[in-house]
């Protein structure tokens, strides 16, 4: 579709196009490098100056572009005009499910550099939107990402069950409206949850099914990573080290093909630096 419309010299559809690329390459979360090219393509076409056909277009293109430079630019000074273009437009965004989405996504930023008042707002926006949506059965996929943004949300704002209850919820909304797209994230998430309230069954039972998803993938490879961190995690908690190594390793190895975001590589060599000392190896931990 992108190629139609810039054939046409259609500039709105070249833009929408575009950004509905992006989005689809962090909602498979398979092979992150796919963004580079259209981050590219975006700012040529953009210039140092955005300047958008509509509003409307606007609002769609930043959050795009906002999502797409947390995950794939290290250097901060190139996503901070994007960013603040992307939480100044927040409050006009008129689908809850993707003002919740870039609420959450904006708090991770927010988390990173730690700034706390700024999260704080974001938490209002996930809250809300949220509560807004709750039993809204026409809109069970906008409710699915408006509970993927609160138990992230929880997560990284230590509530007392870690995002846990919000994302198992997500899941019976999953079972019964067959909706599975986001399925893999949110066992994630419970998994996480599961394994920041120190709950190791209920980690591992979660654990058997994201493995199966990841199998059944065709992103598999990133998801792999994903599992294999995780179980590295379980095995460092249940005094494993051994096992907790090899699994932060595997994970490390997989993240850095697929060029997940440095903040999730560092995850995974957490969970070695924890392992290398009780395997009496100081110096590589």
């Amino acid at each position: 579709a992108t190629a139609m419309f810039d054939a046409a010299a259609e500039r709105p559809g070249v833009l929408l196009a575009a950004a509905a690329v992006v989005d689809s390459i962090v909602l498979e979360f398979g092979d992150l490098k796919r963004l580079d090219p259209w981050i590219e393509r975006l700012e040529r076409i953009l210039g140092p100056k955005p300047e958008f056909p509509s509003p409307a277009i606007g609002l769609r293109v930043t959050s795009s572009m906002a999502v797409a430079l947390l995950f794939r630019r290290a250097r901060r000074k190139a996503m901070l005009p994007w960013i603040d273009r992307a939480a100044h437009l927040l409050p006009l965004m008129p689908q809850l499910a993707a003002r919740c989405r870039l609420a959450v996504y904006l708090s991770l930023d927010a988390t990173g550099p730690g700034d706390p008042p700024r999260r704080g707002r974001l938490a209002g926006d996930v809250a809300g939107g949220t509560r807004a949506l709750q039993g809204a059965p026409a809109n069970r996929l906008e409710m699915l990402y408006a509970k993927y943004a609160q138990t992230l949300y929880e997560w990284i704002a230590g509530a007392p069950d870690y995002g846990k209850t919000a994302a198992l919820e997500a899941l019976a909304l999953v079972e019964s409206s067959g909706i599975r797209v986001m399925e893999h994230h949110l066992v994630a998430r419970a998994v996480f949850g599961a394994l920041c309230a120190g709950e190791l069954r209920l980690a591992a039972e979660l654990l058997d099914r994201l493995r199966g998803l990841a199998v059944r993938s065709s992103s598999a490879r990133l998801q792999m990573y994903q599992y294999h961190y995780l179980p590295g995690w379980l095995a460092l908690l249940s005094g494993d080290f051994a096992a907790a190594l090899r699994c932060a390793e595997d994970s490390l190895r997989t993240s850095r093909e697929a060029a997940t975001p440095v903040l999730h590589q560092a995850f995974r060599a957490c969970v070695a630096a924890h392992a290398l000392p009780a395997l009496r190896r100081s110096a590589a931990a």
